[in-house]
């Protein structure tokens, strides 16, 4: 029997009847970033006006200090075994990258400063990618640092599409952002259940009435449909029957719910 679909069989008696953000641009949104746990090549960029500013630097951790990536003389690039700076000035805009070359596993506070400014600083932290996704999609494994390649893997019984219907490819990776690649796209779509409630017991001449109640799932349920004897008698949870007689034993009732899943032809006869 179809999981979306219940029915009652009346007995009837005479008695009863559910990239570019990779790089972080300073200043940045409440001084806070966050990228993926050992990301490497975490690129930092800036641009400044050089005016009444005589010169720029880096500085992160107390451990790595360029005096200048600007200065009254112009710009300056550094190539070192843990960063590089890049620095270009185009008729007194100076927009300089700081490019972290190593894996990163601690968070860290990354400073622009300028003399006598502008000065601007931000907080890096390191986070692992995670599972569930915020649309409930479970991921194997369940945590990776960046780079690492995983797979969503939907629950028995539900089908991982995306947000428009689309059928989707199961293989991700934890991208620099602490995310996991289409993770807000995705989801487990599942067929609803429907129970279908009311007495099935009547006298003759009595109306019977029947309620369908449906599970929450994704996609959300958008329609219910009540049959009598196979045919629609109603768009809605609720049907109550014309006056029975004794012809109508043995009668069914069945109640479907239909969501964006059980809508698409190739789905439309599951279980």
């Amino acid at each position: 029997m179809k999981n979306y679909i219940h029915y009652c069989i009346i007995a009837l008696t005479a008695a009863g009847f559910s990239c570019k953000g990779d790089i972080i641009k300073l200043p940045a949104p409440g001084n806070n970033a966050t990228r993926a746990l050992g990301i490497s090549n975490l690129k930092i960029s800036t641009t400044i006006s050089t005016t009444g500013v005589s010169n720029c630097g880096w500085r992160y951790g107390g451990e790595f200090d360029v005096s200048a990536f600007y200065s009254g003389f112009g710009c300056s690039n550094y190539t070192g075994v843990n960063e590089t700076i890049t620095c270009v000035n185009n008729a007194g805009t100076v927009t300089s990258q700081l490019t972290l070359l190593q894996p990163q596993y601690k968070d860290l506070n990354i400073n622009m400063q300028c003399s006598p400014s502008p000065s601007h600083s931000v907080n890096v932290v390191l986070k692992a990618c995670s599972s569930p996704t915020p649309n409930n999609v479970p991921v194997n494994p369940s945590s990776g640092v960046y780079n690492t390649q995983a797979n969503f893997q939907c629950s028995h019984g539900s089908t991982l599409f995306d947000i428009n219907g689309a059928t989707e490819n199961t293989a991700t990776k934890c991208l620099a952002t602490a995310e996991w690649k289409n993770e807000k796209i995705v989801q487990c779509w599942a067929e609803p259940t429907a129970v279908l409630s009311g007495a099935i017991i009547y006298k003759v001449g009595e109306r019977a009435t029947f309620q369908c109640t449906t599970s929450n799932v994704v996609p959300a349920v958008y329609k219910v449909e009540i049959f009598f004897n196979g045919i629609k008698q109603v768009t809605g949870n609720t049907w109550t029957s014309n006056q029975l007689d004794i012809s109508n034993d043995g009668d069914i009732v069945e109640c479907r719910a239909i969501n964006n899943y059980t809508a698409k032809p190739e789905y439309a006869n599951l279980g």
